[in-house]
């Protein structure tokens, strides 16, 4: 089921104000639902390319805790208004959910966003073009290692990442734990996904 509205609410985020598009879509009780129907209708919440600044993402962490909200895709991309402080203290707010998908891909997340994002437990986590580094790529690889993450996205980061050092690191741990890794070979290019098993 989806937002009454929901997709006019949407592509009118940017017009309309994000704070109180984010106010509005993340309010289960201003859908007049029952709880259960009102859960489902904020399953996914696509807020790409829409200029949110970290105002928004503050009120974004307070509905997301305080509203009956069961969002377990979260789509930030492309906001690059954002600070990494801002990406880190969401994630902090909603470190005790589980998400089938974060996508911060194209966003300024950085070290301190990746630290806090790798404790949040997150099946598919898109951090692709996000000036992610050494500091947060260990703590990406620690959250592989605990079985947090089950699919890991660092295309297009920090060049230290693209190295031959930190990808035998990346594919030693995400072996052991069967994770998807998608990030550069050695030179720049995206290596091809693949479904690594346990043996």
């Amino acid at each position: 089921s989806e937002i009454p509205g929901g997709e006019s609410l949407l592509s009118a985020a940017a017009a309309a104000g994000v704070q109180s598009f984010v106010a509005r879509a993340c309010d289960a009780r201003s859908l007049n639902s029952p709880p259960s129907q009102a859960s489902s209708c904020l399953a996914h919440l696509d807020l790409t390319a829409n200029l949110l600044d970290n105002r928004a993402i503050e009120q974004l962490s307070t509905a997301l805790t305080t509203t009956m909200t069961n969002v377990t895709v979260l789509k930030l991309r492309a906001n690059y208004l954002l600070d990494a402080s801002c990406i880190a203290s969401l994630a902090r707010a909603v470190s005790d959910r589980s998400f089938q998908c974060v996508d911060l891909g194209e966003t300024n997340a950085s070290d301190e966003g990746a630290e806090a994002w790798a404790a949040v437990r997150v099946v598919e986590l898109n951090l692709e073009n996000a000036s992610v580094g050494e500091k947060g790529a260990a703590s990406l690889a620690e959250g592989v290692e605990s079985g947090r993450v089950v699919r890991l996205r660092l295309a297009g980061n920090s060049k230290e990442l693209r190295g031959v050092s930190w990808r035998r690191r990346f594919e030693a741990c995400c072996a052991r734990r069967a994770c998807e890794l998608a990030m550069e070979e050695e030179g720049g290019s995206q290596a091809q996904e693949e479904d690594v098993e346990v043996t």
